[in-house]
């Protein structure tokens, strides 16, 4: 089980205001990277993407543009494919919104675990778009 969350400054901070119950055993690096994708990028993504294989995945991506509360949504039957696409589609931006989203509403240890997963996506996708000179220090 993964133990380390990836989480910004301002993340970090929400995340120290949630009850010790569930921050217990949880380890924060700090994400350094600010390769965020531009709106052009996300567009483009949103153009390429092709979701018409999964239309569970069509939906849930549905719901996340509609500000739905993460709870609610359930990617448990999703393949680990359609879960990389729909990360890819929405990129590290549309991650932090729903990192944000699930610091603002977490409650249990499960949620804290979700958050591991999708810290950990945000931070991969920020190295890739590292490598390829997504980087706001220029």
């Amino acid at each position: 089980m993964m133990t380390t969350l990836y989480l910004t400054a301002q993340e970090k901070s929400l995340f120290n205001g949630l009850p010790d119950a569930i921050k217990q055993g949880w380890a924060v690096e700090a994400e350094k990277s600010d390769a965020y994708e531009t709106p052009e990028v996300l567009r483009m993504r949103m153009q390429m993407v092709d979701l018409s294989k999964y239309p569970s995945a069509l939906g849930i991506l549905e719901r996340l543009k509609s500000g739905e509360d993460l709870r609610n949504i359930n990617l448990d039957g999703l393949s680990p494919d359609v879960l990389r696409e729909l990360a890819f589609t929405i990129g590290a931006k549309g991650m932090t919104v729903l990192i944000s989203r699930l610091l603002k509403s977490a409650r249990t240890d499960k949620d804290i675990e979700g958050l591991a997963g999708m810290s950990l996506i945000r931070h991969e996708i920020l190295e890739v778009n590292s490598s390829i000179s997504y980087s706001n220090k220029k």
